[in-house]
């Protein structure tokens, strides 16, 4: 009897240890490498008023990338984040657009500017300088 207990108990922490060896190759990142990214920074502007609390959102034109985005702070400034933990953007042509992130801003933005073919457009170069302007107009 107490020779099963102990063969049972080693495979219980067998198991459990590799469970464990499991769960940390899981954590460790090994994701998809990242694209090369690059800086891209702004200030969006509402008939010359500075927007706060704006998402500013980068769609590459090239088929497959991932978006990048960015909010505004006070100053209407924003800085493109890739990932969580990655800024930047890929180089390229991108489609811009911009989305309301303040329940009580709803209507603040013209429709057209949200809409994925707003008709704002970025190029984000390897050399930079890659600081963009949107001048909005409410009409």
């Amino acid at each position: 009897m107490k020779t099963k207990r102990a063969l049972l108990n080693n495979v219980s922490k067998t198991v459990c240890s590799v469970f464990c060896l499991v769960l940390i190759a899981g954590c460790s990142g090994g994701g998809e490498p990242l694209p090369e990214l690059t800086e891209v920074t702004g200030t969006v502007t509402l008939d010359g008023k500075p927007l706060e609390n704006i998402s500013v959102i980068f769609q590459p034109e090239a088929a497959g990338q991932a978006s990048s985005r960015g909010t505004t702070n006070a100053e209407g400034k924003f800085k493109l984040m890739y990932n969580q933990d990655a800024s930047g953007a890929v180089s390229g042509k991108h489609k811009v657009r911009f989305a309301v992130m303040d329940a009580d801003s709803t209507g603040l933005l013209p429709e057209k500017y949200t809409r994925t073919n707003s008709g704002e457009t970025a190029d984000v170069t390897q050399v930079g300088p890659n600081s963009f302007q949107f001048e909005l107009k409410s009409r």
